[in-house]
């Protein structure tokens, strides 16, 4: 039994001009409803989303999960444009509302192979070795399993069972 979600593979491929395209396996991008590009902008760690889009509710799932960066394929809504170029460090993301993959866009990409966090593969080993996301549960947000509650309510047994047995020394001044 798997402790982490199932979460897509994603790339990189150079359109002709140079320009990064953001790809993802084909069956992960009939789950992806989401597709943002953020960079962290404070050693806080707090990002500006950059550009994101968002698949319409409406549409069929037949994206083909290549999009070229600032650009709004068939069956998605743009919420955030991207208005300026993309800044060395900014990360793309994408989500099935539940769970998210996410990979640093490249400064460059070799023409003819697919760069991931794995190294550079062949557009058809990277087809293959899409894994897809993990549902959604029912209820829309991921809940822990049987194990999980296991452990939850041990733990707070676990505590409640110290503090009450816990010795209490008197107060001496």
């Amino acid at each position: 039994m798997p402790c982490d979600p199932a979460v897509p593979l994603l790339g990189w491929s150079s359109a002709p001009d140079g320009e990064p395209i953001l790809r993802v396996g084909p069956v992960s991008a009939s789950g992806t409803s989401i597709i943002e590009l953020s960079t962290a902008d404070d050693a806080d760690g707090s990002s500006t989303v950059l550009w994101q889009i968002s698949r319409d509710p409406d549409s069929a799932p037949a994206w083909n999960g290549t999009v070229t960066l600032g650009d709004v394929p068939p069956g998605f809504t743009q919420a955030v444009p991207l208005t300026e170029p993309v800044p060395r460090g900014a990360e793309a993301s994408v989500s099935n509302g539940c769970y998210f993959g996410s990979d640093e866009a490249p400064v460059s990409v070799p023409a003819g192979v697919i760069t991931t966090q794995v190294g550079a593969m062949s557009p058809e080993a990277f087809a293959r070795d899409d894994g897809g996301f993990t549902p959604c549960p029912s209820s829309g947000r991921p809940q822990p399993n049987g194990w999980g509650w296991a452990v939850m309510v041990a733990g707070a047994g676990l505590l409640a069972w110290r503090a009450g047995s816990a010795r209490r020394l008197p107060y001496t001044a």
